[in-house]
């Protein structure tokens, strides 16, 4: 049983044409990311990636 204040989590979903933009700019942001040398950026570049997978 939930709390007062808890609610039921709704998988993750990406609807066009959101997919593709998502998938754009993770590839321009791991660009970035190699250009500047930030590897620390890694963990972001994982959520997009687990986002995409939900496409």
């Amino acid at each position: 049983m939930l709390g007062r204040w808890e609610q039921q989590s709704d998988p993750l979903t990406v609807t066009p044409p959101y997919d593709e933009r998502i998938r754009e700019f993770e590839q321009y942001f791991s660009e970035e990311m190699s250009a500047i040398g930030d590897e620390e950026l890694d963990q972001e570049r994982s959520m997009l990636e687990r986002i995409l997978a939900a496409a």
